[in-house]
Formats: C-alpha cells, sequence, structure tokens
C-alpha cells in the first residue's frame, strides 16, 4: 500500500470549505440539469403529438355550411381558486360570421363579410396551416386553437405560432 504525504490527507479549514463548496455547486448543477432533461424529454412528448398537425376535414361536404367553425380558442389559466370563479374562456368564429365568447358571460356578435375576409385571409398568408407550431409547455396557462380553412384542420398548443395567431386574433377582436 502506498503512502501519501501528511500534507495531502490532512484536513485543514480550507480543504473542508473546499469539500462544503463542491457538495452545494454538485446539488445545485444536479438539479439543473435534472430541469433541463425534463424540459428535453416534454419538447420531446410535444413534438411527437404534433406529427400529424394539418390534415384534411373528414366532412368537406360541410364546407358551406354556416355551422362550420373558422376559428376556435379554448383557454384556461390558474391554479383555478375553489370558488366561483371562471378560469376558462371559449373563442369560436363560425364560416357565416357569427363570434361566439363563452366565459363569465357568454357574448355573441356578426362579424360581417369584408371582416370576414380579412381574418381568412390572414390565416392563408400566416400560413399557419402547414406550419410546425410546437413549443415548449408554459403551465399556468393552457389555450389550444383550432383553425378550419380551406378543408384543412390544423390544432396549435400555446405558446405555438405566436405571432400568427395574435394577428389572426387581432383581426377578430377589432
Amino acid at each position: 500500500m502506498i503512502k501519501l504525504p501528511s500534507s495531502l490527507t490532512t484536513v485543514t479549514r480550507f480543504s473542508k470549505l473546499m469539500a462544503g463548496v463542491l457538495f452545494i455547486v454538485f446539488i445545485i448543477s444536479a438539479f439543473f440539469a435534472g430541469m433541463k432533461y425534463q424540459a428535453m424529454t416534454d419538447l420531446i412528448k410535444i413534438k411527437q403529438s404534433n406529427l400529424i398537425t394539418a390534415q384534411p376535414s373528414p366532412t368537406p361536404a360541410n364546407l358551406a355550411n354556416d355551422s362550420l367553425i373558422l376559428f376556435e380558442k379554448e383557454e384556461g389559466w390558474g391554479p383555478c381558486p375553489p370558488e366561483d370563479r371562471i378560469c376558462r374562456q371559449s373563442t369560436k368564429l363560425y364560416s357565416s360570421g357569427k363570434l361566439v365568447l363563452e366565459g363569465a358571460k357568454i357574448f355573441e356578435k356578426q362579424l360581417d363579410k369584408e371582416k370576414m375576409e380579412k381574418i381568412k385571409n390572414q390565416i392563408k398568408l400566416s400560413n399557419v396551416i402547414f406550419k410546425n407550431c410546437s413549443a415548449g409547455i408554459i403551465l399556468d396557462y393552457t389555450a389550444t386553437y383550432i383553425l378550419n380553412i380551406d378543408g384543412q384542420i390544423k390544432t396549435i398548443k400555446y405558446p405555438g405560432c405566436e405571432n400568427e395567431l395574435k394577428r389572426i386574433e387581432e383581426l377578430i377582436n377589432q
């Protein structure tokens, strides 16, 4: 057995301090490495769930039907308190121009044809139907968008394609 010099095996104030610092640094770095690993696995799951995003409408014969939803947004935020507060809202825009907002109250409005054309053009120009809109997870807010244009249906989870959807919503809310 090899005998080490006593200068290498003596416990000093500096060696105690160095051991404590390394111990704390190791714990903190392991915590952040674990968070990064979890974020990567969550992103992989999101990408896998969004592989089939643009698909033909299952009922193209209904395209002329006024009950066809052009834009839909289901959103919720939390944690929701146990009282009677509403922590979700729904927005539906039908191809007929009927806009329905449901939350604490229900609000209905009829959009004119010119505004509907602007909204449809914005959806087409943004090319959001064919974009990859996968994004990270937001824990205190959730929104699912469903767009239906020219027989193509696209489901997007927030914050995917956030800027494109924001422009479409701005036109709807004008």
